[in-house]
């Protein structure tokens, strides 16, 4: 019974999500963060919220790069990630994940943020299995995109800032890409 009412709120909270005033939304979102708290409502949430961007096309491109910002302030942007990570891995439809992926921007201006943070060897730990995953078949049409720098312009500044996050030693394996994206870039 308790889960049905949570499923019950969930839907109306994420209803409110399109609202047209963004104080709403923004106080949608707290409510939201207060139920995730729990570990099984935080997962349950980011699976709603999957899933409302894909029925709602607009909500995805007018307040998603928002919803995901104000959720990683209120959850922790690393566990909001991580979880959205995990759903995304699981996604059948290539094509709809990598309109969830493609927040280019948002993700550049995220990586710009992270130079405020300290950077320690747990991050760098983070950043380097991230960037594993990235050179995993998953994301093989991710790294084709490169291939249209002038296209995916923010996917290019997103990765140079990743590279610029990497101790200067770990970058000797990046070199042949700096230089593959820089010539691209320029010739394209």
């Amino acid at each position: 019974m308790v889960l049905s009412a949570l499923n019950d709120i969930f839907d109306t909270l994420l209803k409110a999500l399109s609202d047209s005033s963004d104080k709403v939304v923004l106080l949608v979102l707290e409510v939201h963060a207060y139920i995730a708290k729990d570990q099984h409502n935080f997962s349950q949430l980011l699976v709603f919220l999957v899933h409302k961007f894909r029925v709602d096309d607009a909500l995805l491109e007018k307040r998603g790069a928002l919803i995901i910002r104000r959720l990683c302030v209120l959850l922790d942007a690393e566990r909001v990630y991580r979880e959205l990570s995990t759903i995304l891995e699981g996604e059948a439809d290539l094509d709809y994940a990598s309109v969830l992926v493609q927040a280019y921007q948002h993700t550049s201006s995220v990586i710009q943020s992270l130079t405020e943070e300290d950077i320690n060897v747990r991050f760098l730990v983070q950043l380097d299995k991230l960037i594993h995953l990235l050179e995993t078949p998953t994301f093989a049409y991710l790294r084709l995109q490169l291939l249209e720098p002038c296209r995916y312009i923010w996917l290019l500044k997103a990765l140079y800032g990743l590279l610029m996050l990497l101790p200067q030693a770990w970058l000797i394996n990046a070199i042949p890409f700096i230089y593959l994206s820089m010539y691209l870039h320029t010739h394209i």
